[in-house]
This record gives structure tokens, sequence and C-alpha cells, in this order.
């Protein structure tokens, strides 16, 4: 199929209860994204591409790093995660021992549902960082993790030469910056345009 005729998909606002059965808050490790700069920027490029972007996306800008599970008081199901396990995570971070690093910005792209910036790690702390979290527990995510800064989902099905040929307009900038610090937060099951909640943090060294 030609990118002519594909298509990206809309984000759909209807509810999954089969998905998180009842369970409210799904936790993740992520970067929160806070340079006056890079935020600024994301904002020109969601500004810019909005005829194309669902309304209502109030997530922080951030980088996910590993997809915990439900936050739940005991485990129930293969996709939770309760004290005893995030004790375990927080743990094996600690002991990963590293330092500040930096990201950069890459391209901007598209996923079938949503925009977003790719990141760059050439020291590959990310990778490090996810081994570290998965010797203690199961990432509940695709295989294949792709490092990026949601900027939001589509509203429609679009073409797919529609955003290309909107994201070509765009002067993209490779800018970098320093990380410092990992949180743990959640979002509500029941939005998944909402904001995140965040619960700890680990330092970096």
């Amino acid at each position: 199929m030609s990118l002519a005729t594909q298509r990206v998909s809309a984000f759909c606002r209807q509810d999954y209860p089969d998905w998180h059965k009842g369970r409210r808050d799904f936790g993740l490790w992520y970067i929160e994204i806070e340079r006056a700069d890079i935020l600024e920027y994301c904002q020109q490029i969601q500004a810019h591409c909005q005829p194309f972007l669902a309304k209502n996306y109030q997530r922080q800008l951030h980088i996910t790093v590993f997809v915990a599970g439900f936050v739940v008081p005991q485990k129930r199901w293969h996709d939770d995660i309760d004290p005893a396990d995030l004790d375990l995570q927080y743990a094996a971070l600690q002991n990963l021992d590293l330092p500040a690093f930096r990201l950069s910005l890459g391209a901007i792209d598209s996923f079938e549902q949503c925009l977003f910036v790719h990141i760059n790690d050439r020291q590959q702390s990310l990778a490090r960082i996810r081994d570290a979290l998965q010797t203690v527990g199961t990432e509940i995510s695709p295989p294949r993790y792709c490092p990026h800064i949601t900027l939001g989902f589509y509203q429609n099905n679009f073409l797919c030469q529609q955003i290309f040929a909107k994201i070509a307009e765009i002067e993209q900038q490779p800018l970098s910056f320093w990380v410092k610090k990992l949180t743990f937060g959640s979002y509500q099951a029941t939005d998944l345009q909402g904001k995140l909640t965040p619960i700890l943090q680990w330092e970096l060294t």
C-alpha cells in the first residue's frame, strides 16, 4: 500500500472496561519535559498540526521509559504493580548508579494514532534503565521500544500524506537536554488523554 492511500487512525474516546477491569490508575516510569525552550518548540508543533489533533490532550509532555501496569494495593492480574513491586523497581534503579545523561530531539514523525517527536539516546542510557527495570518486572507494553514525546492523538482517519506534508512545513530543531531525574506516576485509565500524577522520583547521581 502506498503512502498516498494509507491513513492514520482516529482517537477513540470510548471506555475500555475489559482492559482496566475497574482499576483506576495506570503506572509508568517517565521523564517529564520541563525545559522552557523544548516545551515551546513542542507547543509550536502542536499548534501547527492542530487541524489533525484531537481536542483535550492534557498529558504533560514526557518520554515514557517503562510501562509498569495498574497501580494496586495487592496484585491480582498480570498487569498489576503493587508496593512491593515498586520497591523492587526503585531499588534496581538505585543499584544502577547511573549519572545524569543527555538526550536530544530527533525528527517529527507519526505513529498510526498519534503525532510525536523522536528522542535520540546516543549513550544508550534509556536502554540501561529499561534493562535494570526488566530484571525485577515485566513491562506491559509492545515489544519494540521507541523513545519519543507524544504530541497528541488524531481526531480523524486522515491520509498519511496530509500529515507528513504538514510536518514538512516545520523547521525542526535538534535540541538537547540533561536528564537528572526519573518519575514514576500514573494516569486515570478511563481518560487516555488525561494528566500524569507523579508518585515518586528517582534522582540520578
